[in-house]
């Protein structure tokens, strides 16, 4: 479920921005140099059920950087095989997007109906020549649910917001989310821009839940911008 957020800045309109940021490259950095965007992905899932949702089924990424001057050539492998990426190798800059195999996904011995546990797996990116290292890694979370009734019915009030703020400016919103059915559900929150940002949680969120997030126009030219809040159950 998406929802989508617009900020005008100024009277200049654009379609859309994209912006790529590589770390600094020394004058004396010369052979090829791993870096990585992301040390860290998380997902969610249930186990218990016969079908695989369209939220399941998303993938996530991250960029493998080349912080040096020289070709840099990579190559990527899991350490669990329910860890699916693409692509496997590569030449300098590209994305590798991570998703789950959840034909492969274990059922945790501990797992009872509607509770969750916590699987981890790394992927590693290997980059032979490489200085001063070699390999990063991605460490990917899993948090997995046994639900035995039909996938949740997700609720997110206000749908839409709109902001008119100054350049250089911040200010917040508040999104309530909910269960159609008043079921207790974990949910997964994401921003698809830099300048909409969410809070980072390091355990399970569940409905229904006050979400405050935030919206910045600090380093933003004038402009009209939209994106949205992923809400997933």
């Amino acid at each position: 479920m998406y929802r989508r957020i617009s900020l005008f800045i100024g009277s200049l309109l654009l379609a859309a921005i994209a912006l790529l940021i590589f770390p600094s490259i020394s004058a004396a950095q010369t052979s090829p140099c791993l870096d990585v965007s992301h040390d860290s992905l998380i997902f969610y899932g249930d186990i218990c059920d016969s079908i695989v949702t369209a939220a399941e089924a998303d993938s996530q990424s991250f960029a493998v950087m080349n912080c040096g001057t020289d070709s840099l050539n990579w190559y990527i492998y899991a350490s669990q095989p329910w860890l699916g990426f693409t692509p496997a190798s590569g030449t300098n800059f590209d994305s590798v997007y991570v998703f789950i195999k959840w034909s492969e996904v274990p059922i945790p011995i501990d797992l009872i109906v509607d509770d969750s546990v916590f699987l981890s797996g790394t992927v590693w990116v290997v980059a032979p020549g490489a200085t001063p290292d070699t390999l990063r890694s991605v460490v990917v979370g899993l948090w997995v649910t046994c639900n035995v009734e039909g996938p949740p019915d997700i609720i997110v009030q206000p749908s839409t917001f709109a902001f008119t703020l100054v350049s250089g400016r911040s200010t917040y919103g508040d999104l309530n989310i909910s269960e159609a059915h008043g079921d207790t559900v974990m949910v997964d929150v994401v921003s698809a821009a830099n300048w909409l940002t969410v809070p980072l949680f390091f355990a399970p969120i569940y409905t229904p839940m006050n979400l405050q997030f935030g919206v910045s126009a600090v380093g933003l030219v004038p402009g009209t911008y939209s994106s949205f809040i992923s809400v997933r159950g």
